[in-house]
């Protein structure tokens, strides 16, 4: 290891066996200025792990692996999807022990995501010992290999299997029709992938981020759905174990509000004599529950206070006000959302 380049620091170098334990017997001496030998003594055949380090930090390219064989057995090889870096989930996944040697020699255990003990099959056939396993969920999936007790060649495998979500599908329900006021709902189908946790968020116009309500109708069929409040460009992100889905983020625009409230007693030019109360009612009923805001302002934009709203009925409401002075007041009603 050269050091040269890289200033005064601390060298450390880690060596990690096929169990990831880590060997005491690594050796680091200093050849010249600025170099260093390192030696270790594999005590077992498999996969070995370097880690270097200077100054706390570990150099790029880490861990390298190291390849360490029995020269009295024969080379052993094992391939297939099954031991590949990154697999689709799917209901079985395989790989092949060659060249024919006998099942009873050798030893395999795979544990998969949360240390799940994960059951397998082996089985001999002209290409070697078969080794089928089930992907019961997305995640990483630890595979030892073992002849006679030490592990063979790449032992043990990392395989990190990924959802299949191209597979997913959405049934659009009322998402080109719905307008503000209205509850949208649709609908993902990821029946055919294997298990995940499944998130959807809503990002609105304006506003945090929210979560929608979902509910699992059948295993990995969802109905989601939530009020559209504003005007603008919604943005729906779909995830499936940490994937995004094919469709995500998924755009939309509703329609402008449909809905009207009724204002009744109240007339576009209202007169009334200071000291007299004049009344009027708003009828929410057209969308839905909740309080409407209204603002009394005078000529001079100052907003005046000596009103009061009460509410007669679930969705209608009555506002009372008592004017002090002759003047022009303009009055404004709305609902909370805009």
């Amino acid at each position: 290891v050269g050091t040269r380049e890289a200033g005064i620091d601390q060298l450390e170098a880690h060596v990690y066996d096929p169990e990831n334990h880590e060997t005491l017997d690594t050796v680091m001496e200093k050849s010249t200025e600025g170099q260093y030998n390192l030696t270790f003594t594999p005590t077992k055949s498999g996969c070995y792990q370097l880690v270097l380090k200077y100054g706390g930090n570990e150099l790029p390219g880490m861990p390298m692996s190291v390849e360490v064989s029995d020269k009295t057995s024969p080379l052993i090889k094992v391939t297939g999807s099954g031991v590949s870096q990154n697999q689709f989930c799917a209901s079985e996944a395989s790989f092949w022990i060659s060249p024919n040697i006998s099942a009873e020699e050798f030893s395999v255990d795979i544990t998969g995501p949360k240390n799940r003990v994960v059951s397998f099959e082996l089985s001999e056939t002209d290409d070697g010992l078969c080794c089928t396993y089930n992907t019961f969920s997305p995640g990483k999936y630890l595979i030892n290999v073992l002849h006679h007790g030490d592990h063979v060649s790449g032992s043990p495998f990392l395989s990190n299997v990924l959802p299949n979500v191209g597979n997913c599908q959405m049934t659009a329900g009322n998402t080109s029709t719905v307008s503000v006021g209205e509850k949208i709902s649709f609908q993902i189908d990821c029946s055919t992938i294997c298990a995940g946790t499944f998130s959807v968020t809503v990002f609105p116009p304006s506003g945090k981020p929210f979560v929608p309500y979902i509910k699992e109708i059948s295993p990995l069929v969802f109905d989601i759905s939530f009020l559209v409040q504003q005007e603008g460009q919604y943005g729906i992100e779909l995830k499936h174990a940490e994937m995004f889905l094919p469709m995500s983020p998924f755009i939309f625009r509703p329609s402008k509000d449909k809905r009207e409230l009724q204002v009744i007693g109240l007339s576009k030019n209202h007169k009334v004599r200071p000291g007299d109360i004049f009344e009027f009612e708003i009828d929410t009923s057209q969308f839905g529950a909740g309080y409407p805001e209204v603002y009394f302002a005078d000529s001079q934009s100052k907003p005046v206070v000596n009103y009061s709203m009460i509410q007669l009925e679930e969705r209608k409401f009555k506002v009372s006000f008592k004017p002090a002075k002759f003047e022009t007041y303009s009055i404004v009603i709305r609902r909370k959302a805009g």
